[in-house]
């Protein structure tokens, strides 16, 4: 009896010794089956190429006070991947990712219902959010901490897309940023632009998302607008005493509205330009406020007036300006350094005592 009690106890023991290594470490792998944790500019790429809407290097602001109407529907078109949107869906995403939400639904870029509380994209727009978008690589440079779950960081923004024939570089994104995340940037290199970026980044139980607080190309945080603005010229052409439609002062009320939004473009002042706009003439692609950008105007002349297609005053001025580009500052916009003669704006005013907007501009 005494010897099977040996046996059993070292039986035991033994079956004990075999246990307690899985015990401590059951629950490890090896090095060769654990995953690797991405780096900072893994994350962050694989993070803009999984949302590409959620990169807005076209949103250039210092803060999001200034960020437009139609940028916010822009942006909501965009990430929803939809042509339509309910007030409800627009506040929730413009909240989620800038802390605010549009004073109106209404802007250049879609059509507001008021009855349903829900705006619709216009057709000119369906192809931006119909269309699969070009995947941007991103490649993060710096990042700091600048408080509680905030950074700012610097990253390098890399439009591959339109030349194709570059046989350097891969126009397969996914390619493109496996070698650039390998260290193969030079290539790239003439494709890139570095996008400075503050926002507080925000966890959630299947991985995180950015909420932002100003975006920008590199270096516009320090440019300064000039201190003098250059003086516009009177209005030429002016019917004296008015013409069928309007008095002499009313057609000087718009001119006035045009010198604003020429004096808010040099002062680099979008909120100010944006004012000079009509609500529905709110959005990416018109001429707001760049930063480097001077417009010398030159002469506005006074074309005419009339009624517009729901009877809304209209007046018709033309502009000849220059327009003088910083060089050493990447621009979005529409227009290149040069000499813009006929420029063609259009202003309108729902009734005699609303103010007059730029509804349009553009040549004919």
């Amino acid at each position: 009896m005494k010897t099977i009690r040996r046996v059993l106890r070292n039986t035991y023991f033994l079956l004990f010794l075999l246990i307690l290594p899985l015990v401590f470490f059951g629950g490890c792998t090896t090095d060769e089956t654990k995953e690797e944790p991405q780096s900072a500019e893994e994350e962050y790429m694989a993070y803009f190429m999984d949302h590409p809407a959620r990169f807005i290097p076209w949103m250039r602001f210092d803060s999001t006070a200034e960020i437009s109407n139609g940028d916010l529907l822009y942006f909501v078109f965009r990430e929803s991947n939809a042509t339509t949107a309910d007030q409800e869906t627009i506040d929730q995403l413009t909240e989620q990712f800038f802390g605010i939400t549009p004073d109106n639904y209404l802007s250049g870029i879609n059509d507001y219902d008021e009855d349903t509380l829900t705006a619709t994209v216009n057709d000119n727009w369906l192809d931006h959010v119909n269309s699969s978008e070009n995947k941007p690589i991103v490649l993060l440079k710096t990042l700091e901490t600048t408080g509680d779950n905030t950074y700012q960081g610097v990253f390098r923004y890399y439009y591959i897309y339109g030349d194709e024939e570059d046989e350097e570089i891969s126009s397969d994104p996914e390619t493109a940023a496996t070698e650039i995340l390998a260290g193969n940037t030079e290539p790239y290199e003439k494709y890139g632009t570095n996008i400075e970026m503050e926002f507080e980044r925000v966890e959630t139980a299947d991985g995180f998302y950015l909420r932002y607080i100003s975006c920008q190309p590199a270096g516009f945080a320090s440019a300064k607008p000039p201190e003098t603005l250059p003086e516009m010229p009177a209005l030429s052409d002016l019917p004296a005493g008015g013409d069928a439609n309007f008095s002499e002062a009313e057609i000087l009320d718009a001119y006035q509205v045009v010198c604003d939004y020429f004096n808010g473009l040099n002062s680099w002042n979008r909120k100010a330009a944006i004012e000079a706009l009509s609500v529905n003439r709110d959005t990416p692609n018109m001429i707001i406020a760049e930063k480097g950008a001077s417009y010398l105007v030159k002469t506005i002349r006074y074309q005419g007036s009339g009624k517009g297609a729901n009877q809304e005053d209209l007046i018709r001025m033309t502009v000849d300006y220059e327009l003088i580009c910083d060089e050493t500052l990447p621009t979005l916009s529409p227009q290149s350094s040069g000499d813009y003669d006929g420029w063609g704006i259009e202003l309108e005013r729902e009734n005699d005592d609303a103010p007059w907007r730029i509804y349009t501009q553009g040549y004919a």
